[in-house]
């Protein structure tokens, strides 16, 4: 199981990515709380992986960015994350929908390890996640069992004469 820090304030996104992660079967963490907490937060969960989200505020994404860090919103939690000694190792992967890899400073370029489009690249994230923590270890049916649920049933086949 793989320990899987989500650093972003957005319910919607937290709550799809936390979904997802459980049925992988990886552990993780939200982000909570102010900056320099979430930064002590994070290198106590010690995970394998982090995600960060980027974002452009909804005025500005018809526009170019003129300052990284005080259009994108994120920007700050991925500047404070890359200067943590204890966070070095640790693969980080960008996802965003409405900031382009190319408009990343230089410097945070070779520290990401992936920068995914969503929602384009929402189908890339479990391969993406699993080259660097490796695949997932948990199934549907894990969870729903965890749960205290039946496990999903699959529906009959139409075209198969034994079903």
């Amino acid at each position: 199981m793989a320990k899987i820090a989500i650093l972003d304030d957005e319910p919607e996104v937290v709550t799809l990515l936390s979904r997802f992660l459980t049925e992988r079967g990886d552990a993780f963490m939200r982000r909570v709380g102010d900056t320099a907490r979430v930064a002590a937060q994070v290198v106590a969960f010690q995970p394998d992986l982090i995600l960060i989200p980027l974002y452009r505020p909804f005025h500005l994404i018809a526009h170019p960015l003129t300052d990284f860090f005080h259009d994108v919103r994120g920007a700050g939690m991925l500047d404070m994350i890359v200067r943590i000694p204890a966070l070095q190792d640790v693969p980080l992967i960008l996802f965003s929908f409405s900031v382009r890899p190319d408009e990343l400073p230089p410097n945070l370029i070779g520290r990401c390890k992936a920068f995914l489009m969503f929602p384009e690249g929402l189908h890339e994230l479990n391969p993406t996640i699993s080259g660097f923590v490796g695949p997932a270890q948990g199934s549907l049916d894990d969870l729903r069992r965890l749960r205290g649920e039946p496990p999903l049933t699959p529906l009959p086949n139409p075209d198969d004469p034994d079903a």
